[in-house]
């Protein structure tokens, strides 16, 4: 067993035996160590382990290791070797270290004090410890220890000291726990009354007051006058003798019937036309639309030779009343619909949104036909295509041809036909016919031959027991 100091840091080495025998020292290996602290729990030690040689192995306590006074119990554990268990006493002094002059124990605490400290013979309890007048403890650690009352203070501060101390602080750390009257009255040093100072309404109530910030919450009342107000005001209730500057009026929503003086009005068709700039507004539409005299305009209307002979009678009352001639060209677009055009029509250049009725002598460009345009020709019913040659007659005599199958072959098909083939075919299968049926099957489903040669090389024999087929 080795004495420890508390909380020092120390090296402990230890030996590891093998397992094997129970003997021999064990070298390599990794121990894991664990200490109990005064009969605690095991737990790994803080410090780190190695090897040193022959099986002998160190742990470095730290000084967590060894902060509790007591038995320091050790588990050391590694595989391949047998644990290894032993136990330090931890103190507060050790062997070796230097006691300090007018030292004891009480109750295991240090008591430190001067000369003229008288200790009794038997300490009975940390009270039994007298000291003569004007003895001061140095030390005194011993928990629980009471302090008895103080009578008299040497040096102490006086009430003016205090007052300085309190009012003349000027640590803005020192001002920081909230809701004190200290936290409450700092302003960074501001004089009051100046900017961000504390405003006093005290004996310079009655003095005037000058606001450069802003005044937040309801003015109940303001006796007298108010020589200027900078910024904007929410609200005043009673009369205002004038407004000397100009005054912006966002929304006036309890004062109706104005109306524009004549000056106002005045000055509105007086506004140069240069200034009437704004798209969309009335100013800018009388600019852009009325831009000559209306007495330059034509006072009746003269029609130009050969453009319509049109008849406008005295009254229109409808688009029907006119009557005109022929229109030879129209050179722009035609809006809406147009009941109907009698005569020819010389060109149409672009798309004709409608229905055309009536023929269309030509179509020189590229016509599209829809999908319903498609059906209609497929659901066309075919009565009405019986014209020889065309594709409607072609199909309707296809329709009607019957099974190709029924037809006599060879017929009428000529030379390289398929019909012409076929019908040529069964000349051949007569012929091949008088071929198979000259065979003998003497065993069924196998033919009699007598084999003359193989591979062109001659065969001898007739097939039979006695004389059997060789080369």
């Amino acid at each position: 067993m080795a004495e420890l100091k508390q909380s020092t840091a120390r090296v402990r080495v230890f030996k590891m035996i093998d397992s094997a025998d129970h003997f021999s020292k064990k070298t390599g290996l990794t121990c894991a160590v664990n200490l109990s602290k005064n009969g605690g729990a095991f737990g790994a030690a803080g410090g780190a382990v190695a090897e040193i040689a022959n099986g002998w192995y160190s742990v470095s306590l730290t000084t967590t290791d060894t902060n509790t006074l007591g038995d320091l119990a050790y588990y050391i554990t590694a595989a391949g070797a047998d644990d290894t268990d032993f136990c330090d006493q931890v103190t507060t002094q050790i062997l070796g270290d230097t006691l300090t002059a007018n030292t004891t124990q009480l109750a295991g605490q240090t008591v430190t004090a001067a000369a003229g400290v008288t200790f009794p013979s038997s300490v009975a309890s940390p009270t039994n410890i007298t000291a003569a007048t004007g003895i001061v403890l140095s030390g005194v650690t011993h928990a629980g220890a009471v302090i008895p009352t103080v009578t008299t203070v040497t040096n102490q501060l006086t009430a003016a000291q205090i007052a300085t101390g309190v009012w003349q602080d000027a640590t803005a750390g020192d001002f920081t726990t909230a809701s004190s009257i200290g936290k409450s009255l700092y302003t960074s040093g501001a004089v009051p009354g100046a900017a961000n100072g504390l405003f006093i309404a005290g004996s310079n109530a009655a003095t005037t007051v000058n606001f450069t910030g802003n005044l937040s919450g309801s003015v109940g009342s303001v006796t007298g006058a108010v020589g200027s107000v900078t910024g904007a005001v929410g609200s005043v209730t009673g009369a205002v003798g004038s407004v000397t500057a100009g005054v912006t009026v966002t929304t006036n929503n309890d004062k109706t019937g104005y109306g524009l003086s004549a000056a106002a009005v005045q000055a509105v068709w007086d506004a140069l036309t240069s200034a009437l700039t704004t798209v969309g507004s009335i100013g800018k539409l009388i600019v852009t639309n009325l831009d000559a005299l209306i007495s330059s305009r034509m006072a009746t209307y003269t029609q130009p030779t050969g453009f319509l002979a049109a008849t406008f009678p005295a009254t229109v009352a409808s688009t029907t009343n006119i009557t005109a001639g022929t229109i030879t060209t129209v050179s722009g677009n035609v809006t809406g619909s147009v009941g109907s055009v009698t005569g020819a029509v010389g060109s149409v250049t672009g798309n004709v949104g409608g229905n055309v009725v009536g023929s269309v002598a030509s179509v020189t460009a590229s016509v599209g036909i829809t999908a319903a345009a498609v059906d209609l020709i497929w659901d066309e019913p075919t009565a009405g295509h019986a014209t020889a040659g065309t594709t409607g007659k072609a199909l309707i005599d296809a329709g009607s041809a019957g099974d190709p199958w029924s037809t006599e072959l060879p017929g009428a098909y000529g030379a390289g036909t398929a019909g012409k083939l076929l019908g040529d075919s069964s000349s051949n299968v007569t012929s091949i016919k008088a071929k198979t049926d000259s065979l003998t099957y003497t065993v069924a489903g196998q033919v009699d031959a007598n084999i003359q040669s193989v591979n062109d090389t001659t065969v001898t024999g007739n097939g039979s027991v006695s004389t059997p087929w060789g080369p």
